[in-house]
């Protein structure tokens, strides 16, 4: 398989610049018996990259009690990725791959399973809206007429959350990138998130994740950024006594001063910088020797949009600086995760 790299943000191909455009081919949606006329019809179009989603709730079965990963079909054959994966290569076909965690993709609770609902897990925190609601996403239950019941979504910051994704791109590594990345195999880059982490990469800086594990990572950033809380109160023109005080803005109330914009300034930029974070957690998880894209949303029309993509959006914060990867496909030489927005 040819060699995949980005320079500037640009794609090169075995060395030379050329677009990337992939295929969307969601094999868990389709019987197993049509991957591969479909594959070689795609490749007679020209699609030279096929792209889809590991839905972690498609891969990860639970039954009685017990919980299996099923990436050779072993429980339903649309679950053998390992046979779609095999077919690509066959046909002399490339791949990128997007484990999640969250995907969107009309799946049933966006694509992660039901297990780490906060309904199901009590010690799993909830993300939170601003005026302290839980925020949701169509579960994988009916209700009286016939739409999804909202599930509230697990706030990423939360550490029994975290430890479930850690768990599931470990899976992904082992079982499907660290036997088919390029150049050995099909898989020439992946990505990490769905259009920021919830498909949010757009929303403005009062409709994210208000959790009790975000501020305490904010209040965690505040203190690296000011390092006192008397430069904190100079800056900011206030009087707190301990970081704990310190509350991000939860809507736009128009300031009095130039100074009163610094609240907006402060959370915009830790959910920006918080959002990288994740993504080279992310990377660093699946650990794989091929590029990492993370595709982000463009702005909503509202007339906020703009502000709010531009806070979100920092790839130049983002970047291979943030972690090393951890290990790589076998026969692969080590290499930091790179982030290029799609």
């Amino acid at each position: 398989m040819s060699h995949l790299e980005f320079r500037h943000g640009v794609a090169h191909w075995g060395g030379q610049p050329a677009f990337f455009i992939s295929a969307e081919y969601p094999y868990f949606r389709d019987d197993p018996a049509n991957w591969e006329p479909r594959l070689r019809q795609s490749k007679e179009l020209g699609v030279r990259v096929v792209s889809s989603y590991i839905p972690w709730r498609h891969h990860e079965v639970a039954s009685e009690g017990r919980r299996r990963f099923d990436f050779d079909g072993a429980t339903a054959a649309a679950r053998n990725v390992i046979r779609f994966l095999q077919l690509c290569q066959q046909l002399g076909l490339e791949v990128l791959v997007k484990p999640g965690p969250f995907c969107h993709a009309e799946l049933n609770y966006g694509g992660l399973p039901d297990f780490v609902c906060p309904l199901v897990r009590p010690d799993i925190e909830p993300r939170l809206a601003a005026d302290g609601s839980a925020v949701t996403w169509g579960g994988s239950q009916a209700g009286a007429d016939g739409r999804p019941v909202p599930w509230p979504l697990p706030s990423p910051f939360s550490a029994a959350y975290r430890r479930e994704v850690r768990r599931w791109f470990g899976a992904v590594r082992r079982q499907v990138l660290g036997r088919f990345c390029a150049p050995q195999g099909p898989i020439v880059a992946m990505q990490v998130g769905n259009e920021g982490i919830y498909s949010d990469a757009q929303h403005a800086v009062w409709g994210h994740d208000y959790s009790a594990a975000a501020l305490d990572r904010f209040r965690r950033w505040l203190r690296r950024r000011y390092g006192t809380l008397a430069e904190y109160n100079t800056r900011h023109g206030a009087s707190v006594g301990d970081w704990r005080e310190i509350e991000p803005p939860r809507r736009y109330t128009p300031p009095d001063d130039l100074r009163g914009l610094l609240a907006y300034a402060d959370w915009s930029e830790f959910l920006g910088r918080a959002m990288g974070e994740l993504y080279a957690e992310y990377a660093r998880l699946l650990a794989a020797p091929v590029p990492a894209l993370a595709n982000v949303n463009p702005p909503v029309a509202d007339p906020w949009g703009v502000d709010a993509w531009l806070s979100r959006v920092q790839p130049a914060a983002w970047g291979p600086k943030r972690a090393r990867a951890t290990a790589t496909a076998p026969g692969a030489r080590r290499r930091r995760p790179d982030f290029h927005p799609r």
